[in-house]
């Protein structure tokens, strides 16, 4: 995309162009919680999280460190608003692809006189039948480039206080050409955020240096008739306030869930992620703005399903099944750009933005169009 290019070209711009020594590198990140799932697998999910205890006002990293072997695919685990209830997510980096250095072969140690050769105590048979030369050549490959690393960076912003926590994610993977799909699951990590100030802590310092009079009968009775007056006019004002907000209520218009929508897509517009290169970020607000317009205007639990399970529903409603189609190849780009590592041109960003403001305008209720 000709925005993240120029963005990648002006931010790489002073290091091409420094000619002195490097700087040191930056100090390893610590992390309260780190924990690698499905060890000894040929796909294995590490979980990274800088703090488990923050308070309304910070900021929390998640990392997720996906290790592929060779000769097996596999996708980070999907993502879903659900999974991070209690908190907002408001940013997504790939810090980088790489491949772990495969171990070394150990090699056998022999005793002084003995044969080393492979035939030497082997039976005929193993000995007689080489691998086939593009077997070897492909194995060898595999070998050497080792496993591959791919890492997710996501920062979190908690919305609550309280006990929060990040729900467990599902890895699904397979061999290459088969069919058949595994998976596994992470754990919860529990994380807990505290209020900005907390009001049981708040006190009232003791006051010193008060001088008492003897009651006084004369400002006893006056200090009666102003209790009674004040209470009087407090009374007259919260019966006024019901009254008031009685009458207010009955004056509140619902406001329709395709005005929601478009005010969301002006909100969208307005952060200006692509211009920051945030891709993916723009179209999972994107797809949470057409499931949630979904989930109000017709009743559809949009946002707690998966794309297969959310299309499936769809083709049981009247109102929907007409634009399934549609509903199907705009979550299919949104899912390759979330969890596939998709980088959409510039037309193809242009154009899921236009099938929303499209779906939106042929859904909304001919009463609304009229007003």
């Amino acid at each position: 995309m000709r925005v993240r290019d120029a963005f990648l070209a002006i931010a790489l711009a002073p290091a091409a162009c420094s000619r002195g020594t490097a700087p040191p590198p930056p100090a390893a990140k610590t992390w309260a919680y780190e924990k690698e799932f499905n060890q000894g697998a040929p796909v294995r999910l590490a979980l990274r999280l800088d703090r488990t205890t923050a308070t309304l006002a910070d900021t929390l990293v998640l990392e997720e460190e996906l290790h592929i072997d060779p000769g097996f695919e596999a996708e980070f685990p999907e993502y879903l608003p659900e999974d991070f209830e209690g908190f907002s997510v408001v940013e997504i980096n790939h810090p980088g692809r790489r491949s772990a250095a495969p171990a070394a072969p150990a090699q056998e140690k022999t005793e002084p006189g003995t044969d080393s050769s492979p035939t030497a105590g082997a039976s005929p048979t193993a000995s007689s039948t080489p691998a086939p030369a593009s077997a070897q050549t492909q194995a060898a490959k595999d070998a050497a480039s080792g496993p591959r690393v791919l890492t997710k960076r996501l920062t979190l912003e908690p919305d609550r206080s309280g006990s929060l926590a990040v729900a467990p994610l599902a890895v699904y993977f397979r061999q290459a050409g088969a069919t058949s799909e595994q998976s596994f699951l992470t754990e919860e990590i529990p994380v807990t955020v505290a209020a900005l100030e907390s009001v049981k802590d708040l006190s009232l310092e003791p006051l010193h240096g008060v001088y008492e009079t003897p009651p006084d009968a004369a400002a006893s009775h006056a200090l009666v008739y102003i209790a009674v007056a004040a209470g009087a006019t407090v009374a007259i004002a919260a019966l006024a306030y019901y009254l008031l907000r009685r009458r207010r209520v009955r004056l509140i218009r619902l406001t329709p869930p395709h005005e929601l929508a478009y005010e969301s897509l002006r909100r969208l517009v307005a952060l200006g992620l692509l211009e920051k290169g945030q891709v993916e970020l723009f179209f999972i607000h994107l797809s949470a703005i057409l499931r949630e317009y979904i989930e109000r205007r017709f009743d559809v639990r949009a946002p707690e399903r998966t794309t297969e399970e959310f299309l499936g529903e769809a083709g049981g409603q009247p109102a929907l099944a007409l634009h399934r189609a549609r509903l199907s190849e705009f979550l299919s780009l949104c899912d390759q750009v979330k969890f596939a590592l998709h980088e959409p041109n510039e037309s193809a960003i242009q154009g899921a933005f236009d099938a929303v403001k499209q779906f939106l305008q042929e859904t909304t209720p001919l009463e609304a169009k009229a007003a």
